[in-house]
């Protein structure tokens, strides 16, 4: 990425993420390139050792480093689950953030979130999802700015009515209980009616 490249040049979801985090397209070029020194693989051969569960499943999902998602994810491409991960992202976490990360996003394809249990909204179901995941991971393994029960985001705004609702939520439910509390709220269906007419940013969950 040119040192130069303005934020009109990114991805629509990178640059909304640079907007959410207040970093510019130089900042996060320079962060690029301080990411191109970072490795996955000893992280997944730690998992290995010591989380062999994970590793099992690890060991079946293909990893591809990417820049245009602005942390990680996982799909399913061809039939076979894929793991989506932005080396800018990692490089800025602590090798216990990293193995949190890592074991959420393998409980996505084991939940079967992201195939037989999909849901919509897409949105408030992958809030959901996280939610329920986050739940079984500790808080100390997981990045700061994550979807988390009980918590506020650090980066939300507190008058948020889908944001505060997760700050409301007990930890230790299921994903469909989560979704379930998202879908009856009114306050939370305007919100959705307000993106859906363009009134609102998704790019903000």
């Amino acid at each position: 990425m040119a040192k130069n490249q303005s934020t009109g040049d990114l991805p629509k979801s990178v640059k909304d993420y640079l907007d959410r985090l207040k970093v510019s397209a130089q900042e996060y070029a320079e962060k690029v390139e301080a990411s191109k020194a970072f490795d996955i693989d000893p992280h997944l051969v730690k998992l290995m050792w010591e989380e062999p569960f994970y590793s099992a499943i690890s060991r079946r999902i293909s990893k591809s480093r990417v820049l245009d998602l602005p942390t990680a994810g996982v799909c399913v491409k061809d039939g076979s689950p894929v793991l989506l991960w932005n080396p800018v992202f990692f490089n800025e976490m602590s090798d216990q953030e990293v193995r949190g990360v890592l074991i959420h996003e393998f409980m996505h394809l084991i939940y079967d979130h992201v195939t037989l249990r999909r849901r919509d909204p897409h949105m408030l179901w992958n809030l959901a999802t996280d939610c329920a995941i986050n739940s079984m991971i500790p808080e100390s393994n997981l990045p700061v700015d994550c979807v988390f029960p009980g918590k506020l985001n650090p980066n939300a705004n507190p008058n948020d009515p889908i944001w505060s609702l997760i700050a409301s939520f007990p930890k230790g439910k299921s994903s469909d209980w989560y979704m379930a509390r998202l879908l009856e709220d009114e306050d939370v269906q305007q919100k959705m009616e307000d993106i859906e007419n363009g009134e609102g940013d998704a790019s903000e969950y």
